[in-house]
């Protein structure tokens, strides 16, 4: 619990300690919590069952990792590295929890619905009070203007943050109807608006529109009025819309970000450049197209999660990066999964994430992967 309100504190969250380099409150308490786990499986075997399937492709992605770096011969990521291999272990550990009945799957949908909460209400706060980060630029991060980022100074995340909370409150208001929940949708798809982030209207959109269709298509239709208002009524919606169109400035960066992914990946397309090494090698072939030298806070990332996989780890790493996922679909596709409506939440997230590096933010990847591990462990 306190690992969940650790992350969602974001930029705020974070000490540096070198240079590019900092650590989190999170880390720290994701760490403990680890070893703890450990500790109770080993010494008395509480808390576990059998490995997860899904969860042998994680352990065979952390071993190409580890030798991408090796073979890089630059383990500057490596402090990366163990932090992916640390959030990514909370699968394993959600898995657990919820298979030797420890805790109710229910609850760790309250304590991720409860964080989205506070992170969302902070960030109307952030609104109020703080709306221009023109003065925050100095220090890497985007001057984003007028747009809800919360503790995450960035709204993309943000967005896709608050989205999971929305996805996870929308199945408990199917399944208990109660008017809290509903109450909970609005405050959720109010937030994801005032991001203004395409990446989260299209995980979000997506997501339920495809589950909406299949399942309940009153609200299908019903999105689909919410889109047209909303663009309508605000039309800095409808420019955000329109820009990824017209390929506004915005739109042209992440495009040059996926053209320098792909150009590291072909110089390095076994075992890629070493996981989370970007920044190195941006920099050894002039890639940087950041207000700070080093590339400032996006300098280590790519605007798409498989080609940030595929530059770091190779085609090696991407398949079994992609195997995971798809060994996740297949599973949540069963037609008598009770949690269906995670599937279009993966969809959703999979499709934007090649828009934003959403699937290895920290924040995120905790979130995401605690209810993967929890959901699979329920549908066995």
């Amino acid at each position: 619990m306190i690992t969940f309100f650790a992350s969602f504190l974001g930029e705020f969250g974070q000490f540096p300690f070198a240079s590019n380099l900092s650590i989190s409150l999170a880390d720290l308490f994701l760490s403990i919590t680890i070893i703890f786990f450990l500790f109770m499986i080993l010494k008395r075997r509480k808390y576990y069952e059998e490995l997860p399937r899904s969860f042998i492709l994680v352990i065979a992605f952390w071993v190409v990792g580890v030798f991408s770096l090796i073979f890089s011969l630059n383990l500057g990521g490596g402090l990366y590295l163990l932090r992916f291999i640390s959030y990514s272990f909370a699968f394993f550990i959600g898995y657990q929890l919820v298979k030797t009945k420890t805790i109710d799957i229910i609850r760790i949908f309250y304590l991720v619905i409860l964080t989205g909460f506070i992170f969302t209400l902070g960030g109307f706060l952030q609104l109020i009070f703080y709306p221009d980060f023109k003065y925050l630029e100095y220090l890497g991060y985007d001057p984003h203007k007028n747009r809800l980022a919360s503790t995450f100074l960035d709204p993309n995340f943000a967005g896709i943050y608050i989205a999971i909370s929305l996805f996870l409150t929308f199945f408990l208001f199917k399944l208990k109807k109660k008017i809290i929940y509903l109450f909970l949708i609005i405050f959720f798809s109010v937030g994801i608006f005032l991001t203004f982030s395409r990446s989260a209207y299209l995980m979000t959109f997506l997501g339920l529109a495809i589950y909406s269709f299949f399942k309940e298509k009153v609200i299908f239709f019903f999105l689909i009025l919410v889109l047209l208002i909303g663009a309508l009524l605000i039309p800095r919606v409808l420019d955000r819309l329109q820009g990824a169109i017209n390929l506004d400035e915005t739109a042209k960066k992440r495009i040059q970000s996926w053209e320098n992914g792909v150009f590291i990946f072909n110089n390095n397309p076994y075992l890629g450049v070493g996981f989370n090494n970007l920044r190195f090698n941006l920099e050894k072939y002039n890639l940087f197209d950041k207000y700070l030298e080093d590339g400032g806070n996006s300098g280590a990332g790519i605007d798409s999660s498989f080609i940030f996989v595929l530059a770091t780890t190779g085609i090696l790493g991407f398949f079994i990066y992609l195997g995971f996922w798809i060994s996740i679909i297949f599973v949540l596709i069963r037609e008598k999964s009770e949690y269906l409506i995670f599937l279009f939440l993966v969809l959703g997230l999979l499709i934007s994430s090649q828009f934003i590096n959403s699937l290895f933010y920290p924040p995120i990847m905790l979130t995401l992967y605690v209810l993967l591990g929890s959901i699979l462990a329920k549908d066995d």
